[in-house]
C-alpha cells in the first residue's frame, strides 16, 4: 500500500507530514545509518591520528567523502547487506517451518536461500549463511552454534521421506549408494548396516542421478521429496526411523 495521509500509521507521517518532514534528516532510518557511518569513520580517522596504523592522505580523503556524501542509495545498500541470510531446505516436510520466514513480520529482513540439507550445512559451516535448518550431525563442525528454537523435523515412527530402497531383500544387497543431499541419514545408514542389520555391503557416496542405478543388488539411500517418488518404483524400502534400536 502506498504511503499517504490516509494510509500512514502515525499522524507524523500522515496529516502532519508537511510540518515535520525536515525531521527525517535526524530521526529516520536513513539518518541513523548516515550518522552511524559518520561516527565510525571519525573514530577510524581518530585511531589513525593516534598512530595505531598508517593511513594515506588519499584514503583519508576518500573516507571523508563517503561520510559527507552519504545518500539514500548508500543507505539502501547497507539495508540489503544487513539482511539475515537464512538457509532452508526445499523439501515438502520443511514447509511448516519456513512458512513463518516467508509470511512473517520479518520477511523483509531475511534473505532466504533454498537448497538440500548437506549443502545448507556446508553453507553454515563456511559462514555463507547466518541461520540454517541443518542436520544435527553438522553441529560438531561449527565453531560455535545457537539453537534458535525448539522446533525441528523429527519422528517417532516410520518416515516415508528417508528410506533405503532396493529391488532385492536387504540380506542380498551388495552395494548401497548414499544420497549426496544428506549427512545425518548417511551416518544413520552406516550405523544400521554395521550394528543392526549386520550386513557389510560396499557403501558408495553417490552423485546426481544415482537413483537410476538402484537395481538388482544395488540399493540406494534416498531422502526428501525424491524418496516419496522412489517408493512407487522400488519394491523394497527400509526406514531407520522405524527401527527399535
Amino acid at each position: 500500500m502506498e504511503l499517504n495521509t490516509l494510509t500512514a500509521i502515525s499522524p507524523i507521517d500522515g496529516r502532519y507530514r508537511k510540518q515535520v518532514h525536515h525531521l527525517e534528516e535526524y530521526f529516520s532510518e536513513f539518518a541513523l545509518m548516515k550518522y552511524r557511518v559518520q561516527v565510525e569513520i571519525d573514530y577510524f580517522l581518530f585511531l589513525a591520528d593516534k598512530k595505531f596504523f598508517d593511513l594515506s592522505t588519499k584514503s583519508r580523503n576518500y573516507l571523508k567523502a563517503v561520510a559527507e556524501n552519504f545518500s539514500p542509495q548508500d543507505a539502501q545498500q547497507i539495508k540489503e547487506t544487513e539482511k539475515i541470510r537464512v538457509g532452508a531446505v526445499s523439501y515438502l516436510n520443511t514447509r511448516p517451518l519456513i512458512c513463518g520466514f516467508e509470511q512473517g513480520m520479518m520477511k523483509d529482513d531475511l534473505e532466504l536461500v533454498f537448497d538440500y540439507p548437506s549443502r545448507i550445512a556446508s553453507m553454515l559451516v563456511n559462514d555463507e549463511i547466518d541461520l540454517g535448518l541443518v542436520p544435527v550431525v553438522v553441529i560438531p563442525k561449527l565453531k560455535n552454534y545457537h539453537i534458535i528454537t525448539d522446533y525441528c523435523i523429527g519422528a517417532d515412527g516410520p518416515v516415508a521421506s528417508v528410506c533405503l530402497f532396493s529391488e532385492s531383500p536387504l540380506h542380498k544387497v551388495e552395494k548401497i549408494l548414499l544420497d549426496y543431499q544428506s549427512r545425518t541419514s548417511v551416518a544413520l545408514t552406516r550405523l544400521l548396516c554395521k550394528e543392526y542389520w549386520k550386513i557389510n555391503p560396499e557403501i558408495i557416496d553417490a552423485g546426481k542421478d544415482f537413483r537410476d542405478h538402484i537395481q538388482s543388488t544395488t540399493a540406494g539411500l534416498v531422502i526428501g521429496d525424491r524418496a516419496l517418488e522412489q517408493r512407487k518404483i522400488s519394491p523394497h524400502n527400509y526406514t531407520g526411523v522405524s527401527v527399535d534400536y
